[in-house]
């Protein structure tokens, strides 16, 4: 299990043009945003406000969902706030419940 910090997947555009710094490094459209990878996969959004995450946190696993936020507490700094995708099993419920007043 690898985790990594990076840049916000959005990429700054002037004129429909993608922009580079002098490294040739894509500058993000968010600087003040990153995005929490593990293995490779973006798992959630980072800021100065918090952590929000992209997977629901059933698929995630509760193992994987603290380690995440330890790493993220001790590579970028406080977590103020965590928000994340509900739980898709309850919105399967949801949904099937709701078909069933037709």
């Amino acid at each position: 299990m690898q985790f990594a910090i990076r840049n916000h997947p959005a990429q700054l555009s002037i004129a429909g043009v993608p922009q580079y710094d002098d490294a040739g490094i894509p500058i993000p459209l968010f600087p003040d945003q990153k995005a929490l990878t593990l293995d490779g996969r973006m798992i959630a959004y980072i800021s100065k406000h918090g952590v929000s995450f992209t997977i629901c946190l059933n698929r995630l696993g509760p193992v994987v969902h603290k380690a995440a936020l330890e790493y993220v507490r001790e590579n970028y700094g406080m977590v103020p706030k965590v928000s994340a995708v509900p739980d898709d099993r309850k919105i399967e419920e949801y949904d099937d419940d709701d078909e069933s007043d037709d």
